[in-house]
């Protein structure tokens, strides 16, 4: 059932999605999120026409996020599937508080050649996930809320190359166009 669930899903994922090959093979998975309990309190998005329920939680949501033994993320709860565990974090500027999220879309299941990239940027309290989308929206000017659609032509989605990737991640997270925010919930002691 898994295979065909990932089967029916992959264009979607990788039609909407920045993909590449796994860029990060035989790099470990870095922790820099505290284990523990998280709420999504914050879903932001310039365009107003997006479905919140569409790329990640929606505010309100909670969440558990913990490790397996290789580093791997694993998220339970929410609007997640069980085992996310075939989900890496990999340091794109730690410095910042910038990681690059790569999901194998097969989770393990399907032999795929392409992973998906998000971005989670660090909080003092959380982080922030963002999903770079490909829709050749681009904002008039950093910043702004006023955003034009479709006359720039679909952005580069699918890298080849990890330096080009990186660099694309790097703009991207100075200036993102959406993302969930998750606010560490404390541990009731």
């Amino acid at each position: 059932m898994r295979r065909v669930i990932a089967a029916i899903m992959l264009p979607l994922l990788l039609s909407a999605c920045w993909t590449g090959p796994d860029f990060y093979a035989g790099v470990p998975s870095d922790r820099p999120i505290a284990e523990g309990k998280y709420k999504a309190v914050r879903v932001y998005s310039l365009f107003p026409d997006d479905d919140p329920d569409s790329d990640s939680g929606q505010a309100g949501e909670r969440i558990r996020l913990s490790y397996g033994p290789e580093g791997n993320v694993i998220i339970k709860g929410g609007s997640t599937v069980d085992d996310d565990s075939h989900v890496r974090l990999v340091a794109l500027d730690p410095v910042k508080g910038l990681y690059v999220v790569q999901l194998d879309p097969g989770q393990g299941v399907v032999a795929l050649k392409s992973s998906v990239y998000g971005l989670v940027a660090l909080t003092d309290d959380g982080y922030r996930l963002s999903v770079p989308p490909c829709d050749g929206a681009k904002r008039i000017a950093p910043g702004s809320r006023i955003t034009v659609k479709g006359l720039f032509g679909r952005r580069q989605c699918a890298f080849t190359d990890r330096a080009v990737f990186e660099t694309a991640m790097l703009a991207f997270a100075k200036d993102p166009t959406s993302w969930t925010e998750y606010r560490r919930i404390p541990d009731k002691r």
